[in-house]
């Protein structure tokens, strides 16, 4: 299996050049297709803990996502909004796994993470090649306040989503969220 990543910027949209007709929730949206990804959250955990068990402190911490990509017809726009610092108010991430059953053409692909952001503004925008690339690529720091993170198993055996799923929401503005 093989998976498939892809980022969606609304409000304002960037449209990239990605038309996947096989991706049902992306359809007519134009997505931009991500070559790789990261993203953390973190707790600080201090070097002296008392014996009472409290063994963090302060606020978790969300660390920009960063993505990288081939350069496209949104690579001038998204550096144009990270100059003029473009709030987003909605930004969705779609990381598929690409399924294709045994003896058929027929292809399957499962939602596996999908992450939703707001007031996402794109704090970085790099682009970098070299003598004999393909294409430049770039690396794209996005910051933001709201994230909804959605996980959807897939069977092993059929590759066709599975029954167990999971979910948090955190706002990283009130330190505050939940989890299913």
């Amino acid at each position: 299996m093989a998976f498939n990543a892809y980022i969606v910027f609304e409000d304002p949209i960037i449209k990239g050049e990605s038309d996947p007709a096989d991706y049902n929730e992306l359809k007519g949206k134009c997505p931009v297709q991500m070559d790789s990804y990261e993203f953390a959250t973190t707790m600080a955990v201090p070097a002296l803990r008392s014996d009472s068990g409290s063994g963090t402190s302060g606020r978790g911490k969300f660390e920009p996502f960063k993505f990288a990509k081939k350069v496209d017809t949104a690579s001038p726009i998204l550096a144009y909004h990270a100059a003029a610092g473009t709030v987003f108010k909605l930004v969705t991430i779609s990381l598929y796994f690409d399924t294709q059953d045994s003896g058929s053409s027929t292809r399957s692909p499962v939602r596996v993470l999908e992450i939703k952001m707001n007031q996402v503004v794109i704090s970085e925008t790099a682009v970098k090649g070299a003598s004999g690339d393909d294409l430049p690529s770039e690396d794209i720091t996005i910051n933001f306040g709201n994230i909804e993170f959605k996980y959807q198993s897939v069977n092993p055996e059929n590759g066709q989503a599975g029954s167990k799923k999971s979910q948090f929401t955190w706002s990283a503005l009130k330190n505050t969220g939940t989890k299913a």
